[in-house]
């Protein structure tokens, strides 16, 4: 499901710069590990099917925006929160078996004594001309081994095209289909009860859903 050119386009999401990979910035800086940890669950898939980057970390690309802002997050959780990793990776750099398609990530964390992350993830065709993993695919993957191996998993209605909430340990996420995107919302409370950080989780994904659908 590699697009070409002009259909890449049509998929852009906010913050995807439209330049050829060839044609970003080649350096590898170090990355935050709350990005890193985002990562584990951006694709949708369990954390335990994710092959995380090994000793060479993937290019963060520079985002020019993103979908939900720090103050949209602060308003759900009722805490102020910072920017604490952005960028763009091709996820081909962590894990081959999904190169050709490339993750945005944004990641919040709630100031305070009590650290909560919360992220968002959205999943798409690489800008390359290459063949290789699909979203369609990925999607059938992540939602059969997510109930698989999810301590606590659900579908969800109303959200995009199709979505389940998985629970893994002290993070729940929120994974929905939209656009021809995986969409993923998680957030990671050791202090909250579950319940409450399962309202958070679906409350961050309806409003990024809605910024998603309106661009």
């Amino acid at each position: 499901m590699t697009p070409s050119a002009a259909s890449r386009d049509d998929t852009t999401l906010p913050g995807w710069a439209p330049a050829d990979v060839a044609e970003r910035p080649t350096t590898r800086p170090i990355v935050p590990a709350p990005l890193l940890f985002a990562l584990g669950f951006a694709t949708a898939l369990p954390p335990a099917t994710f092959r995380p980057p090994g000793e060479t970390l993937p290019t963060v690309y520079h985002l020019t925006g993103s979908t939900i802002g720090p103050d949209q997050v602060s308003a759900i959780l009722g805490r102020p929160v910072r920017v604490v990793g952005r960028g763009e990776i091709l996820l081909g750099e962590v894990d081959e078996q999904l190169a050709g398609l490339a993750t945005s990530l944004d990641v919040f964390q709630a100031s305070g004594e009590r650290v909560a992350l919360a992220a968002l993830g959205i999943v798409r065709p690489a800008p390359t001309s290459r063949p290789g993993a699909t979203v369609a695919g990925l999607w059938r993957l992540a939602r059969g081994e997510s109930r698989r191996l999810g301590a606590q998993w659900a579908l969800l209605s109303g959200l995009g095209d199709d979505a389940f909430r998985a629970t893994y340990g002290n993070t729940v996420q929120v994974a929905w289909l939209t656009g021809g995107r995986v969409a993923t919302v998680n957030v990671t409370d050791l202090y909250e009860d579950r319940a409450q950080v399962i309202h958070t989780a679906h409350a961050l994904a309806t409003v990024a859903e809605r910024e998603l659908r309106r661009r």
